[in-house]
């Protein structure tokens, strides 16, 4: 079972000269050591429902694209009802060309995944180019449906749910009262939204909204924290949060962006499982 270091083992590290062994274990084993979160959510959602979610995958290389790969794999062996893309399947520091070529070889992959309910995919803030249309595009083509502003109303045993995804909040203009136009009065429903500080405000009924973004920071001391963490991603950088009246989850994310290693802060596949009473307890938001 991987381990997490301490901050008495990670300051013995750096001071005992093996500078060498923490920048290995950071860029190559951590990066690789994917972690299954299970999560039980009491939310207001047809009780059993069991959702798979995976962020921020950030192909950019052979390495990546096995990370991309690994991560797909162990998801369908979950076999969650629904699976659920959250955004960032390349990284916005390449060409429109390149960032085109790694969304196509990411779809090639997370195209395969299969759930009952269907697999469903939102854009990340490096998804966006002067042709959105065509990440879009790509996405459908390889088979999850696209959600930009837009959702989908579902049914299981009688309870019918809808899952409800918007456009990128940093790099677009949401539109969630056009998106919420396809939820029926009455109907629960499961937000999207990959900035997860901007979730409460933008969907602030939704049963529960999932989030990526943040990749958890990445390096987290202990201690001390995230040692940096990005816009809209500062408040609610991992896990489940309350902000306000709205539960949040986010997603530490599978991919990373550079610098790229991580520390105390594994990459992740989310199962979550709703429930009617217990689950986890919600954080609150960082300061």
């Amino acid at each position: 079972m991987p381990h997490r270091i301490s901050r008495r083992q990670f300051f013995r590290m750096v001071t005992a000269g093996s500078i060498s062994g923490a920048s290995g274990y950071a860029l190559l084993i951590e990066p690789s050591e994917l972690t299954v979160e299970n999560v039980k959510i009491n939310a207001n959602l047809p009780t059993g429902l069991r959702i798979g979610a995976i962020s921020d995958f950030h192909l950019a290389d052979h390495i990546s694209q096995q990370r991309v790969e690994a991560a797909a794999r162990q998801m369908q062996r979950l076999s969650p009802d629904v699976i659920l893309l959250l955004g960032d399947y390349s990284t916005a520091i390449h060409t429109e060309t390149v960032i085109h070529r790694n969304v196509e070889r990411a779809l090639e992959i997370l195209g395969k995944l299969d759930a009952p309910f269907g697999v469903y995919a939102i854009l990340g803030n490096h998804d966006i180019s002067r042709g959105l249309d065509d990440i879009a595009t790509i996405i459908h083509r390889h088979g999850p449906v696209p959600l930009i502003d837009t959702g989908v109303v579902l049914s299981t045993r009688g309870e019918r749910f809808a899952i409800v995804g918007l456009a990128d909040a940093l790099q677009m203009k949401p539109d969630p009262l056009g998106a919420l136009g396809i939820v029926p009065k009455g109907v629960p429903y499961l937000g999207l939204v990959h900035e997860p500080d901007a979730a409460s405000k933008l969907l602030p009924q939704a049963s529960l909204v999932l989030s990526g973004h943040s990749h958890g920071g990445q390096v987290r001391l202990p201690g001390i924290g995230a040692l940096v963490l990005p816009e809209l991603g500062k408040r609610l950088p991992w896990g489940l949060r309350r902000d306000g009246n709205t539960l949040v989850y986010t997603s530490r994310g599978v991919g990373m962006v550079p610098p790229r290693i991580r520390i105390n802060c594994r990459p992740e596949l989310t199962l979550i499982t709703i429930v009617n009473s217990g689950g986890r307890a919600p954080m609150a938001p960082l300061a």
